[in-house]
Order: structure tokens, then C-alpha cells, then sequence
């Protein structure tokens, strides 16, 4: 019977439902579910735009909880991102198999917008880096054309994977993420941690050791590329 429901009449009970489903915490998952369904199995171009419509709060919610406020972006960028991610992967044959449940859709949906809020937060960790190392190093190349761009990615790329290994203990764990992912000042890591660092001035220092050390190990894993 349900397979006979309009997208507006599936649209309209999905609404109904989630509404009961707040005010009691029971609800019937059935409408929610056919529009994942016909969104996913049968490519159903209204039935995805009314799922947007109805779980576009919900999925701007869950980006807050995983820090997206904290990133440049704008919320709704990360929010049609992670609905981009769901009509792209969701949709495969094996994936849209195993999303049998209004739970599993839901759950599929909330790791998009955590893989898009993380994969953000990664480009911008990295971006912060060479941008602060920058800096301090003058004479690192400046991005200009393919090949620069191509420097760009591969200082990048290998810095991320360099960062972990550099950064030792709390203080200069917390000088990382607070520098480079969340984009605060030295004084301002000192306001937020008074009893981890005396001064505003020693996450200054810890910050140019980290980048110090981190400049001797990036050379030498290019230089072992070259070799």
C-alpha cells in the first residue's frame, strides 16, 4: 500500500511521524524509510529533494556537534556536501543493499557529514601549516602555476603525514590542534590552557620548535624520495 503514496503524501507522513516520534519516542519509520528507498534504489529525483527537505535540520545539527562552527565554511556548505556524499555512494548497488532501515539511512548519513566536517577540517589543518611555516621560512616557494600547486599538494600531503609523528606530549599537542586546526593565537591557546603554559610567549616557542623539527623531517623524507 505504501508503494501507491504520492512523494508529498510519503512527505507529509515522514513529517507527521518524526514529529511523533520527538513528542513520545515511537513512530512508524515506513514513510521515512520509501522515501530513502525510491531516493536511493530507484534514483527518484522528488523523492531525494523531499529528504533533503526533511532531514536538512537534523543533518546541520550533527554538524555542529562535530565542530563544523569552528571551521571557515558555512554550516549549509558541509550540510549539501554530506548529502552530495549520500546520493553519490548511497546509491550503488551495494551500498543502497545494505541500507534495508530508516536506522541504517540515518546512520549512513550522519558518518557523510562527520567524512565531510573531518576531511574540512584535514584541508584546513594543512593549509594552516604551510601557510604559518610560510612565515617563518621566506624563502619557501610561493604557489604560482601547475608546478606550484604541485609543491603545494606534496608539502601538504607529507607534512600531514610527518605532523603526528613531530608533535610530543600534551603541551605541544595542544599548541597543534589549536593552532592548526581550530586557528587560535598563541594568546588565545594561553587564555584557554593557563595551566598547561605560562605565557602567550611559550606557545610562541613551542610552536616555532614544532615547525623547526618538522622542517628537518620533511627534508629528509624528500631528500629520501630523490634518492
Amino acid at each position: 500500500m505504501i508503494e501507491s503514496y504520492s512523494v508529498s503524501q510519503l512527505s507529509q507522513r515522514c513529517q507527521e511521524e518524526a514529529a511523533r516520534f520527538q513528542h513520545s519516542g515511537h513512530s512508524d519509520p515506513a514513510f521515512c524509510f520509501e522515501l530513502f528507498r525510491r531516493a536511493l534504489t530507484l534514483h527518484h529525483d522528488p523523492a531525494w529533494s523531499a529528504l533533503m527537505g526533511q532531514y536538512e535540520t537534523l543533518v546541520s545539527h550533527w554538524a555542529h556537534e562535530f565542530g563544523a562552527r569552528d571551521l571557515d565554511d558555512e554550516v549549509a556548505v558541509f550540510v549539501n556536501e554530506a548529502f552530495a556524499r549520500m546520493w553519490q555512494y548511497g546509491r550503488k548497488v551495494e551500498t543502497a543493499a545494505k541500507l534495508d532501515s530508516l536506522s541504517k539511512c540515518l546512520s549512513y548519513l550522519k558518518k557523510c557529514i562527520w567524512s565531510t566536517v573531518e576531511d574540512h577540517r584535514q584541508r584546513r589543518r594543512q593549509e594552516l601549516l604551510v601557510d604559518d611555516w610560510r612565515q617563518l621560512e621566506p624563502e619557501l616557494p610561493q604557489a604560482a602555476g601547475p608546478e606550484g600547486q604541485l609543491l603545494l599538494k606534496r608539502l601538504r600531503d607529507t607534512m600531514r603525514q610527518l605532523l603526528a609523528e613531530t608533535v610530543q606530549g600534551e603541551q605541544e599537542q595542544v599548541v597543534a590542534t589549536m593552532l592548526w586546526v581550530y586557528d587560535l593565537k598563541p594568546r588565545q591557546v594561553h587564555t584557554e590552557h593557563p595551566s598547561l603554559f605560562t605565557s602567550a610567549a611559550e606557545v610562541s616557542q613551542i610552536r616555532k620548535n614544532i615547525l623547526k623539527r618538522l622542517k628537518r623531517k620533511l627534508s629528509e623524507r624528500l631528500v629520501e624520495e630523490l634518492i
